[in-house]
């Protein structure tokens, strides 16, 4: 994402940059590929900190500095680092059945995308709370309301092929037509407006942390215990 966000900034040719998933937008990251670290003989460390730090922090920074709007449209689950990075998306809509949830509780884990930061100025200290203390998770409904979210889309905006029809997204239909230079212009200006500097330093220290994490001892035995939780949760699911 963050080589196909920055190859994109100077062409001429790309005004809006779309974010989807079709039915399920994201269900956050495959905590199974953690399960190879454990009881490793040699330090997970490096492996860690490029996937974090070159992946992850990289992703963030490309969403965080891009010049061209982004316009996020959610349907289905929309979870973890796939609900927190989109505190960098300029528009985001839903689908009735979007839903949005950070279960950094319930995977034993701490907060990462700047949610930390961005949470509390687009859903309010207490509710932002409840977010990432308390594993809240937030419907489409709830998402527009506190003005995380520009509004609710029917189910059609997906074709039948499963892409994005943008002709039914109104704020692509706009940002298409409108002059190009004018529409950068505009973004420059408002990513200039944030406090860059410490979004940046929260971008980081929550990454530190969450591989911090990651090397806890105590954080292996509770990765197994809450894998094989969603293993039997998953078996009894199918039976039904």
């Amino acid at each position: 994402m963050a080589k196909i966000i920055n190859g994109v900034q100077s062409d001429k040719n790309v005004k809006v940059i779309v974010l989807h998933g079709g039915s399920y937008y994201s269900s956050g990251n495959e905590l199974s590929a953690l399960a190879k670290w454990i009881g490793a003989e040699e330090s997970p460390i490096d492996e860690m900190n490029a996937g974090v730090h070159g992946g992850m922090v990289g992703c963030l920074m490309a969403m965080k500095n891009s010049v061209k709007p982004i316009v996020a449209v959610v349907s289905g689950g929309c979870h973890g680092i796939g609900f927190t990075k989109l505190s960098f998306a300029d528009f985001i809509y839903c689908t009735p059945n979007a839903n949005f949830r950070t279960p950094f509780m319930t995977s034993f884990q701490s907060p990462e995308g700047s949610a930390t930061y961005s949470f509390p100025r687009q859903f309010g200290q207490r509710r932002a709370n409840e977010v990432l203390l308390l594993d809240k998770p937030i419907t489409a409904e709830e998402a527009v309301r506190s003005g995380f979210a520009n509004g609710i889309l029917p189910y059609d905006v997906f074709g039948g092929s499963g892409w994005i029809d943008a002709s039914k997204v109104p704020t692509i239909v706009q940002l298409l037509s409108q002059d190009y230079r004018t529409v950068v212009n505009c973004k420059e200006l408002i990513n200039a407006a944030r406090d860059n500097d410490k979004i940046d330093k929260v971008i980081v220290a929550e990454a530190n942390a969450l591989i911090a994490t990651w090397v806890e001892p105590e954080f292996q035995l509770k990765l197994v215990n809450f894998l094989q939780g969603l293993a039997k949760a998953r078996k009894a699911k199918a039976k039904l």
